[in-house]
């Protein structure tokens, strides 16, 4: 057997259809926490400076598009 066909048979087993759904999903989950942290880490950057930029404001509402 060709070693391209082994690797073919790895790349088929770890690719299948239920493996890149859930390698999708798990990846969207982590982009989902990564995206919380950054907003939470920005709001208490905000508090601890008490000063609330509308600014601010306007790219936090826009995170929170991109979760939904």
């Amino acid at each position: 057997m060709p070693a391209n066909s082994i690797e073919f048979d790895f790349q088929s087993q770890c690719f299948s259809r239920s493996n890149s759904l859930t390698l999708h999903a798990n990846l969207h989950a982590i982009e989902k926490m990564w995206m919380i942290g950054l907003i939470r880490t920005c709001i208490m950057r905000w508090l601890d400076s008490s000063i609330v930029l509308e600014e601010n404001i306007v790219e936090l509402f826009g995170q929170l598009q991109i979760l939904a």
